[in-house]
């Protein structure tokens, strides 16, 4: 039985027996990886949560799909990754703080 449900842009999370799972909707990871290229870069929040790990920091070059940050929610983790290889320009968001659905986590420029 499925204790907790969370669904966010990229997918769904589900609490069952014991365990956490995170079926992920390709279609919304493609689109968010397009506003993310179409966007200068900008890498919005998958979802509302609290900052749980950066994983770079500015001026930091990452590869494509390398994860930037992850973001807790209700005791389940959201790896954010990197839409394309670039290099991360500002971090505006530090760990542990709270984020919002689509607010800007960072800004990395294509290399």
């Amino acid at each position: 039985m499925i204790k907790k449900s969370l669904r966010v842009v990229a997918g769904v999370w589900a609490h069952l027996n014991g365990m956490t799972y995170f079926v992920p909707d390709k279609k919304s990871q493609r689109e968010l990886t397009e506003i993310a290229t179409h966007s200068g870069g900008l890498i919005p929040s998958p979802m509302p949560g609290k900052v749980f790990k950066l994983k770079c920091k500015t001026g930091d070059l990452v590869e494509n799909q390398q994860i930037l940050c992850i973001i807790e929610a209700m005791k389940m983790e959201y790896s954010v990754k990197a839409p394309f290889k670039g290099k991360v320009k500002t971090i505006n968001k530090l760990e542990g703080q709270q984020v919002q659905l689509g607010e800007t986590l960072m800004e990395i420029v294509a290399q």
